[in-house]
C-alpha cells in the first residue's frame, strides 16, 4: 500500500476490516469457545477457520453505514467501493503451489504461509491480500520473526482471557503504534 497515493482497493480494505472488526467483537461468545492450545502448542487453526466463515458470510461493505472512508486526507466514497467483493478465502492447507510461489514473490524474506489469504474482485480486476492472526492473553502484542512481517500487511489480534477482544490493523500499526484493546 503506498501510503501517499492509496488506491481504490486500499480504501475497500480500510472500510472492510473496520466492519470485519465489529463483526467479530459481536461474536464473543462464540470466540470464547474457540480452543487454543492442543497438548503444549499453541494453535490458531479453530480460530482461522471461525474467520474466515466470517469472511465468507461478510464478503462486502454492503452493510456499513459510514458515507466515506479517508486515508491521509484522502476520501472514498462507500457507494464506489460497493462493486468491490471477496470472492474467495484461502486457508493455508489451501494454497497451491502456484499461490506459494506468488506470495514468496512479494517477501524480501522467509516464506511462511499466510494465516489467510482472500480473493476481491470488483468487476475490473482481482487482488490477493493476505492476513495474518495472532492471539495473546496479556496486554501485549505476541512477537513474530521480523524478517517475516510485512509492515502493510493486514492482522487480525485477539485478546482472549476474562474477556475476549478484537482488534484489526497494519503489522506496522502493531510494532511502532498501540494498538488498544
Amino acid at each position: 500500500m503506498n501510503i501517499e497515493q492509496p488506491k481504490p482497493i486500499d480504501f475497500f480494505l480500510v472500510a472492510y476490516f473496520y466492519q470485519l472488526e465489529n463483526l467479530l467483537n459481536q461474536e464473543k461468545t462464540a470466540l470464547a469457545k474457540i480452543k487454543f492450545q492442543s497438548e503444549e502448542a499453541n494453535t490458531d487453526e479453530y480460530f482461522k477457520g471461525f474467520v474466515a466463515q466470517i469472511i465468507s458470510k461478510n464478503n462486502s461493505i454492503a452493510a456499513l453505514t459510514i458515507k466515506t472512508i479517508s486515508i491521509n486526507n484522502n476520501a472514498y466514497s462507500i457507494k464506489d467501493l460497493e462493486p468491490f467483493k471477496i470472492t474467495k478465502v484461502i486457508l493455508p492447507n489451501d494454497l497451491t503451489v502456484e499461490q506459494k510461489k506468488q506470495l514468496a514473490k512479494t517477501k524480501s524474506s522467509i516464506y511462511t504461509n499466510p494465516d489467510i489469504l482472500i480473493k476481491i474482485e470488483n468487476g475490473e480486476n482481482i487482488y490477493f491480500k493476505t492476513i495474518e492472526l495472532k492471539s495473546t492473553k496479556v496486554n501485549a502484542i505476541p512477537g513474530s520473526s521480523i524478517q517475516q512481517i510485512k509492515p502493510y500487511e493486514w492482522v487480525i489480534f485477539i485478546k482472549r482471557g476474562k474477556q475476549i477482544n478484537i482488534t484489526t490493523g497494519f503489522y506496522i500499526n502493531s510494532i511502532t503504534k498501540k494498538l488498544p484493546f
